[in-house]
């Protein structure tokens, strides 16, 4: 056993056998928390190489047969498909704080409900100032914190 005097004038007993096992356990832990939290922190809010379809904009269902999807590209790009027309833009993280736009596209004429579906995603995405990320769904809000569109991840990296 090791004696030693501690700041404050007491005198204690430090059993050296007993005290590695319990600085071992702390120190791995420890560890185990500087690896593993950052890296499910910058997980939930990098969106950037992910692939995303619209389940519904608004209050309307979007089926999986539309033809929609955005993609989230490295150094704050984006690009995707708004059903009748490609799309492109810019984006930009902080937090779960997200601006989107201005999104430029190609400029194809589709029938009226496909016209009408598209520029609702493309305003959607516009108006979106922040998200939630639940693993393979992400929801974008409005200022408000109004829900602008629900999606699902359609890649798996």
């Amino acid at each position: 056993m090791i004696q030693w005097e501690n700041p404050l004038g007491w005198k204690e007993l430090i059993d050296y056998r007993m005290t590695k096992p319990k600085l071992t356990r702390i120190f791995f832990l420890l560890t185990a928390f500087i690896l593993i939290i950052p890296s499910a922190l910058h997980s939930s809010i990098n969106l950037a190489g992910s692939e995303w379809r619209p389940s519904r904009i608004g209050t309307s269902e979007v089926s999986p047969k539309a033809g929609m999807f955005v993609q989230f590209k490295s150094a704050g790009k984006l690009a995707g498909h708004g059903g009748c027309n490609r799309f492109f833009g810019q984006y930009k993280i902080s937090g779960n704080e997200i601006s989107i736009g201005p999104l430029g596209a190609t400029r194809m004429a589709c029938s009226e409900p496909v016209m009408a579906l598209e520029l609702a995603f493309f305003s959607a995405l516009e108006g979106t100032k922040s998200f939630r990320r639940d693993k393979t769904k992400l929801v974008l809000f409005n200022a408000s914190g109004t829900e602008q569109t629900r999606l699902i991840q359609t890649d798996w990296d």
